[in-house]
């Protein structure tokens, strides 16, 4: 998938723009945004979402494949989301 995904980029005469060796973790949204710079999906759905939105996914899968994966993903988050953590215990049931 990143091999095709670099090819895309040549093809496409994509431009990634200059590397940035500053620690991207001090910038606020603001100032990301001030500079043009755009983040990762924050959340496993969010990147099932631009994955599905590709359609370079679903050239490199094939269709069956890449739907496939796209619904296990999405089975994935539904899981992950429903699933109460130690952290979630440890703070709100002391409340009841």
């Amino acid at each position: 998938m990143f091999v095709t995904a670099g090819l895309e980029g040549i093809r496409d005469g994509l431009d990634p723009g200059p590397p940035h060796m500053e620690n991207m973790y001090e910038y606020t949204p603001a100032d990301l945004r001030a500079r043009g710079i755009g983040v990762l999906p924050r959340t496993l759905l969010h990147a099932v979402e631009a994955f599905a939105a590709d359609p370079l996914g679903r050239e490199v899968f094939g269709d069956l494949m890449f739907q496939t994966f796209v619904e296990f993903k999405m089975r994935e988050w539904t899981e992950y989301h429903n699933h109460v953590s130690d952290w979630e215990l440890a703070r709100y049931l002391k409340m009841f």
